[in-house]
């Protein structure tokens, strides 16, 4: 049974001792066999939504998430395989009205913050609040380094917090 959300059940006790059985005479010497559950990752992800104005803001904010989440489902991603930015934005690209896509966020929810506040305070800068609105968008950026997600061996991605802000595109 395939998972279907960011909660994921452990192995089965007696789906834990037939595999641990069934391994016992196949494995090398002095090695042990261990059985792990999945684990879940939590994908963050914003994104400025331009769009055609001959469709409604609300079904395309509904179709961009569900376009998004349909990436992340667990029949078309693998265990512990990176989580692609391009795989996001191209999702988000074909969903009909949707002109362009501007990824601001696309982080492991568990990474830490970034520090931004104290290093604008250790720079002598003032509050990010306070910076044009220009800055504040190039420094809130926060998207993964190589436009990917690294994954452990025994994790999944899941669809974390989702923001899309929509603005109509110009003609």
């Amino acid at each position: 049974m395939a998972p279907a959300g960011p909660v994921l059940v452990p192995v089965p006790e007696t789906l834990r001792r037939r595999l641990l059985a069934f391994f016992e005479d196949r494995r090398m010497a002095g090695t042990f066999v261990r059985i792990l559950g999945a684990r879940p990752a939590l994908v963050d992800i914003s994104a400025e939504i331009a769009y055609d104005e001959r469709y409604r803001a609300d079904a395309v904010r509904q179709a961009v998430t569900e376009a998004v989440a349909a990436t992340l489902a667990f029949d078309n991603v693998v265990f512990g395989q990176p989580v692609y930015l391009s795989a996001l934005h191209d999702a988000m690209l074909r969903v009909p009205g949707v002109r362009t896509a501007n990824i601001g966020r696309f982080r492991r929810a568990d990474q830490p913050d970034t520090g931004l506040a104290a290093a604008l305070a250790a720079a002598a800068l003032p509050p990010l609040a306070e910076l044009p609105p220009a800055l504040q968008a190039a420094l809130s950026r926060q998207v993964e380094a190589g436009g990917r997600i690294e994954l452990a061996f025994n994790e999944i991605p899941v669809l974390g917090a989702v923001q899309f802000d929509l603005l109509v595109a110009p003609q």
